[in-house]
């Protein structure tokens, strides 16, 4: 800067004037701070722009309807004899088959590849049922052609090699491959329910008795377990037994004809079960499971309906009065006046009745239950949808 001094101007002691060079350098350094603001500007808009453009590429599909593509289609793996029982494990990668055989096979869900083949131990007599236990602990019950039960589980051990998921399953026996003694022929129905100290099983005979037997857990001072008979009774109930329910608890026992009438029997340990009511479901029933309490049961009908069932006392029953329990009829589910979710697809595959019930949920926002019947009555708890079949039903659809 270089200080001028105008003696014309008059009272001025001087002004100060520009360098030609300094100006044009201060100019230059103007526009590219302007220029720079408008980039950052831009750049900013830009970055808010893509934001959005990614939230309305996340957002979009959940506007628009949900569709269901069959993965693969394949024979269900394992010998030609009936399956007695189908299951998935919770990542939906391996399923799980017996056959009649006593023939077990574990199988890819996504292209139907054998993944491991087993013969359940039963000592050489054949498979006439497989029944749930405890669903939670995949504990299974096989009644087996010589009247024994022999008791299995199906389980999964997840490891991640190379970070890569990798599921082993396997059979184990919790109670040794030796099956327990029951009944003199194979149970025509058949009920098990096993808790740390006891197991508690019920089966129905060809002339239409109810046999019910407990195994207590005895543990010696050295700490060895060993299965001991508890009581053991024989009785007639008021129905012929096609198929039977015991709750989790031990205390209730349900008895349905192929009527669909349904006998409620309170279990008092060696004293005989006490008939508490007989209701009638209106069709032959399909399919009968608890829901999650272990209490409350719902069944399903040839005529379409699903029904649910719930011991109760008398409004005028005491504490004491243990007589007045009754079989109450809570309430039906009609598909009259209901809101429907249509979802095409193969029902009796457990990967697609899964998505069907996701579309539901999307549909409704909420869903209180959920029942499968066309793939055999099957609940389904919160995400991840965790289907456990009783394949008695699959052997009709597809063999």
């Amino acid at each position: 800067m270089t200080l001028v001094t105008d003696p014309a101007a008059p009272g001025a002691t001087g002004a100060y004037t520009e360098a030609p060079a300094h100006r044009r350098w201060r100019h230059l350094k103007d526009r590219a701070a302007r220029l720079m603001v408008r980039v950052g500007g831009v750049a900013v808009l830009a970055a808010l722009l893509l934001i959005f453009v990614y939230l309305l590429v996340e957002v979009f599909p959940l506007f628009q309807g949900a569709s269901v593509e069959a993965r693969a289609s394949y024979r269900i793996p394992g010998d030609d004899q009936p399956s007695l029982f189908i299951a998935a494990e919770e990542q939906a990668e391996v399923g799980f088959r017996v056959s009649s055989s006593g023939e077990f096979t574990f199988f890819e869900l996504g292209n139907g590849g054998i993944r491991r083949q087993g013969q359940l131990s039963a000592g050489g007599a054949a498979v006439s049922t497989v029944v749930p236990v405890a669903e939670d602990r995949d504990l299974l019950a096989a009644g087996l052609s010589d009247g024994s039960v022999l008791l299995f589980q199906h389980r999964y051990d997840v490891s991640y090699p190379d970070n890569k998921r990798h599921i082993e399953p396997s059979v184990v026996y919790p109670q040794g491959e030796a099956a327990l003694p029951f009944m003199n022929e194979a149970p025509r129905a058949l009920a098990v329910r096993e808790s740390g100290d006891q197991i508690l099983f019920a089966g129905a005979d060809l002339q239409g008795r109810v046999h019910v037997r407990s195994y207590e857990v005895q543990t010696s001072l050295l700490g060895d377990s060993t299965l001991e008979v508890g009581h053991d009774s024989v009785f007639t109930p008021s129905v012929k037994p096609a198929r039977l329910l015991l709750n989790p608890g031990k205390e209730w026992l349900y008895v349905i004809d192929a009527q669909g009438r349904i006998a409620l029997h309170r279990l008092r340990g060696a004293e005989p079960p006490e008939l508490v009511g007989t209701q009638d479901a209106g069709s032959p029933v399909l399919q009968a499971r608890f829901m999650a309490g272990g209490i409350s049961l719902l069944t399903s009908g040839q005529d379409g309906k699903i029904i649910q069932w719930f011991p109760a006392r008398r409004p005028q029953s005491s504490a004491e009065a243990d007589t007045a329990w009754y079989l109450a009829r809570v309430r039906e589910f009609q598909a009259r006046g209901i809101a429907a979710c249509p979802a095409a697809g193969d029902l009796t595959q457990p990967d697609v009745a899964a998505l069907a019930v996701e579309m539901a949920m999307r549909h409704f926002g909420r869903l209180d239950i959920v029942v499968n019947v066309a793939g055999g009555l099957t609940t389904y708890g919160p995400p991840p949808w965790r289907p456990c079949h009783q394949a008695s039903t699959w052997n009709q659809l597809l063999r």
